[in-house]
């Protein structure tokens, strides 16, 4: 038996996945937004085993999932190991599954405009907005978010900003774009200083 997070029925929980490596404020700063803008129960963080799309191999899963554990410092959020305790690799896989443990809790996917550049590239990136709505928050040097793969892809299903924070509420495909103020911070950046 796995030993998951409890969720009550009817929940709504943010789901924030990255190799974190490092975590950093400008997680920080969006999985708050998240929090403070959406109408969220909790927000997950999803520690993940490694970004097949990126060319470097992340740092030790443990030494990333405790540096992050000691990043987060919001009752509302979770940092979770999630994706090893279900033994996959990739978003569409975790959030197929977390539907099948957690049939009443309604999942959304949050995650920068700097992720969105690339999301055509994930594995079955389609399903992954069939499946959850997707909250995209502003990072700098990414406000050209509407002309990627994916938004043009899914520009019907797009949430203006008056309807953004209904976003949970919306059965997928459906997806927002939220206009915060930007922490200039990367962990490409913070890696590159180390």
């Amino acid at each position: 038996m796995i030993d998951l997070p409890k969720v009550d029925n009817n929940k709504t929980i943010g789901l924030v996945g990255g190799s974190f490596d490092p975590p950093h404020e400008g997680h920080m700063h969006i999985a708050t937004w998240a929090l403070s803008t959406l109408p969220i129960d909790k927000l997950w963080w999803v520690v993940s085993r490694r970004n097949p799309l990126k060319k470097h191999s992340p740092s030790d899963f443990k030494k990333r999932f405790d540096d992050t554990k000691e990043v987060v410092n919001h009752s509302d959020m979770l940092v979770t190991d999630i994706e090893i305790k279900f033994d996959v690799n990739f978003t569409v896989d975790l959030i197929k599954r977390l539907k099948i443990e957690y049939p009443t809790v309604n999942f959304i996917w949050v995650m920068g405009a700097d992720g969105l550049k690339q999301f055509h590239k994930w594995k079955d990136w389609e399903t992954i907005f069939e499946m959850v709505p997707i909250a995209i928050f502003a990072r700098p040097g990414y406000n050209e978010f509407s002309k990627t793969v994916a938004a043009i892809k899914y520009k019907d299903s797009f949430l203006s900003s008056d309807n953004a924070i209904q976003l949970p509420y919306h059965k997928a495909p459906a997806w927002a774009f939220f206009n915060i103020p930007m922490k200039n911070i990367s962990s490409t950046e913070i890696r590159n200083n180390e």
